[in-house]
């Protein structure tokens, strides 16, 4: 008798397109952001709770995807975050530069 695909290690599950983004994101992100990988997943997350809920409302945001229980959890923890979190903003901003392509050696 042979193993559930899902247990079987040779089966290849096709990759949602979703998932497909979310690493795409996550890639871009690491080339960038020297953050601990699980701090990328909670951004990447969140920014794709942000594309899809068109909000920036943490409530709303929070029952993107989410059971009932995972919604109070969402808040909390995206709260948290953004309390305790230092942004390094000119990380940040040399990120975004990068990503429009626009030079940082211009001269005033």
């Amino acid at each position: 008798m042979s193993p559930p695909q899902g247990l079987d290690r040779n089966h290849h599950n096709t990759i949602s397109p979703l998932m497909n983004e979310l690493n795409r994101l996550r890639d871009t992100l690491r080339r960038n952001l020297h953050w601990h990988g699980a701090r990328l997943n909670f951004v990447c997350l969140f920014l794709m709770a942000l594309f899809q809920a068109k909000t920036v409302n943490l409530a709303e945001l929070a029952t993107v995807g989410a059971t009932s229980v995972q919604i109070s959890s969402n808040y909390k923890q995206w709260q948290r975050f953004f309390g305790e979190f230092e942004f390094n903003l000119v990380e940040i901003a040399r990120f975004v530069v990068s990503l429009i392509n626009i030079p940082l050696d211009v001269e005033p």
